[in-house]
């Protein structure tokens, strides 16, 4: 059976299923994101339509996933996050479309995604960083600078790792005993 979403006024650019598979969430260069019911391809809700929208396009959505022992989970606590050319994410809350929070990113946030535990999320954006927020916080903790990692130019042949002229003895050394301690 084939469905169509029809609403967004601008390109999709992102879309996630609720863990249990029932909502779908999509993200829209017309700066919404929207809850879909799966089955019957209908809107249930905007998020931003009461207020705290964001103020670009939504490249990335996250549906939170629900605590281990699923008998302790209730649909009050299903969150959706969604990041923006804005420099910011939300949280929302994904059954009442309640704010709970905007995270300052800083550069447009091209990703979004939640911890296995659902206990913080990451940002990922245009300005060269990954950044990890504590859901209890609402703080960053660690900012990864993907500009500053070097790539290493590297082939396989057959069970050997084989390292372009270019790289450094000391970063062979360092990725070899990294590989090794795994």
């Amino acid at each position: 059976m084939e469905s169509k979403l029809s609403g967004h006024t601008g390109p999709v650019n992102a879309v996630a299923f609720s863990p249990f598979g029932r909502w779908i969430v999509t993200g829209s260069q017309d700066f919404t994101a929207r809850i879909w019911d799966a089955k019957e391809a209908k809107t249930l809700r905007i998020f931003g339509e009461d207020g705290g929208a964001h103020l670009g396009g939504i490249k990335s959505v996250a549906w939170k996933p629900p605590p281990t022992g699923t008998a302790s989970w209730k649909p009050d606590m299903d969150q959706v996050l969604t990041g923006s050319e804005d420099g910011t994410a939300k949280l929302w809350m994904a059954h009442t479309g309640e704010l709970q929070h905007t995270f300052n990113h800083g550069g447009k946030v091209n990703s979004v995604g939640f911890s296995p535990d659902g206990s913080q999320i990451i940002t990922g954006s245009s300005d060269g960083t990954a950044k990890i927020w504590s859901l209890s916080t609402f703080k960053s903790s660690t900012v990864v600078h993907g500009n500053q990692v070097t790539p290493v130019k590297m082939t396989r042949h057959m069970n050997q790792v084989v390292f372009d002229p270019s790289v450094s003895q000391i970063t062979r050394d360092q990725l070899m005993a990294s590989y090794q301690a795994r």
